[in-house]
């Protein structure tokens, strides 16, 4: 489906009877390098680790089972890196994303620190990458651009008996917390990450049916006929937008309310700047309003 799509026409999304896959659906992975990117609003969205990823311009965590990376390019603005700052600062008080008590954390400063160090040699080593494989200023894509498009993967759905609905509504803008009602299983798809979120007061068959949906829909190709930013490359404007499969570094797991991650917290403009817990809200209408489509940026005109 594509940011030019009616929902309503759309055919519903219905279960197959086919086996579900055992796995603790475990928000996060071993080894994960989340972007930090944005002027106005800095979200989060999980690229390849690899250090190709990386580009002076913008701001990073990196996190592993033992050790958790902030790094900040040397021109990377303002808000980037405050964000960066506030995310390691969490992390230390929090313990996201499974990590345990012995992690430790670093902040690796590119216009700061000696690049060459053993600190940055070990992060560019974790991502498989050689000291000059990041990508320069004048490659790296413009935050406004970003900022704009990136919001067109939102994907939302709601679980309901064996079918996922597509809620018109909610998809291709930014996210409001206003839509997460605590009696609701909702399937949010945003390229890379794929979440079956569930509400604390939603039925056992319900949340059991958006995983086996969830899932389902992971599995199947993305259609990238009319996607402005790669769902899995977003920093790579030469790569060809071609139908794929989600490659093995994407992430599926569940998120339930009120112990969500950082990650998934990073998709909602107003999810509170503590990441303190919310309580869903029953209202259903979205503050947050869409582009027209005729006034959607298409890079390859600009």
């Amino acid at each position: 489906m594509t940011a030019n799509e009616n929902f309503a026409e759309v055919n519903l999304r219905k279960i197959d009877q086919m086996p579900l896959i055992k796995s603790a659906f475990e928000p996060y992975k071993d080894l994960m390098l989340i972007l930090i990117k944005g002027r106005r609003y800095c979200s989060l969205r999980l690229v390849n680790p690899v250090y190709e990823s990386i580009n002076e311009g913008d701001c990073y965590l990196l996190l592993t089972p033992l050790k958790v990376f902030a790094w900040l390019g040397r021109h990377a603005n303002s808000v980037e890196k405050a964000r960066a700052h506030d995310l390691l600062d969490y992390l230390k008080q929090h313990r996201d994303f499974g990590l345990r008590n012995e992690v430790k954390y670093f902040l690796l400063d590119q216009d700061k620190d000696d690049t060459e160090n053993d600190l940055h040699a070990e992060f560019r080593d974790i991502l498989s990458g050689e000291i000059d494989d990041y990508k320069l200023v004048e490659d790296v894509l413009d935050d406004d651009f970003y900022e704009m498009n990136i919001i067109e993967l939102n994907r939302v759905y709601r679980v309901e008996n064996d079918l996922l609905i597509p809620l018109n509504d909610y998809c291709f803008r930014s996210l409001s917390i206003k839509i997460l009602d605590p009696n609701e299983v909702f399937v949010f798809d945003f390229g890379s990450e794929l979440y079956v979120w569930n509400g604390k007061f939603a039925e056992k068959n319900k949340r059991n049916m958006g995983l086996q949906l969830g899932q389902q829909l992971c599995n199947e190709i993305y259609d990238m006929s009319e996607c402005i930013i790669h769902p899995f490359e977003p920093l790579n404007e030469q790569i060809k937008m071609e139908n794929a499969s989600r490659p093995n570094w994407t992430l599926f797991g569940k998120q339930n309310q009120n112990v969500e991650t950082l990650l998934f917290k990073g998709k909602f403009i107003d999810w509170p700047s503590d990441f303190e817990e919310i309580k869903g809200n029953v209202e259903s209408t979205n503050i947050i309003n869409k582009l027209p489509a005729t006034q959607r940026v298409n890079r390859s005109k600009i």
